[in-house]
């Protein structure tokens, strides 16, 4: 692995090790903040509160191609994005990757505003949650995971 790859993942492990021990004790509002990740229905400055209609997911999941927008990103926070993957793939504490992963994911990306979006949808009569990050209306590390799933009751 290239040494800016090694950084990039010991990067992410630090920010998911401190992540793990603050999520314990502190509401995941603090922490997305405090992460520099806006959470969904805050003032986003990029969608209204109009975008998590479930057409509207619907039809960014279903044109996966044009909607999925890991193209945003530079070389660089690409390789973060890789790495964030990498070190979640791997981490044995705590339940709920997908909320871990998009707020690390949403710090190493700050800088392009991104947004965590919730999502429930019904799996033979279970509820099951889920969490994504978007960065400019689109999702960033999940193409497929949002179409099931429905904007959060607000």
């Amino acid at each position: 692995m290239p040494a800016a790859e090694r950084r990039q993942t010991l990067r992410a492990l630090v920010v998911l090790f401190v992540l793990e021990l603050t999520i314990r004790w502190i509401p995941v509002p603090r922490v997305a903040h405090r992460l520099g990740v806006t959470l969904d229905g805050e003032d986003e400055g990029v969608a209204d509160s109009d975008a998590l209609a479930p057409d509207a997911l619907r039809a960014a999941a279903t044109g996966a191609a044009a909607a999925y927008a890991p193209h945003l990103l530079t070389a660089t926070e690409q390789q973060a994005r890789r790495s964030t993957f990498r070190v979640i793939r791997r981490w044995p504490f705590g339940l709920g990757p997908c909320l871990r992963e998009s707020l690390v994911l949403g710090h190493l990306l700050r800088d392009h505003s991104p947004v965590l979006r919730f999502g429930v949808t019904r799996d033979h009569g279970s509820i099951l949650a889920h969490a994504w990050l978007e960065v400019a209306g689109r999702p960033i590390n999940d193409p497929a995971g949002v179409l099931p799933f429905q904007g959060a009751p607000r």
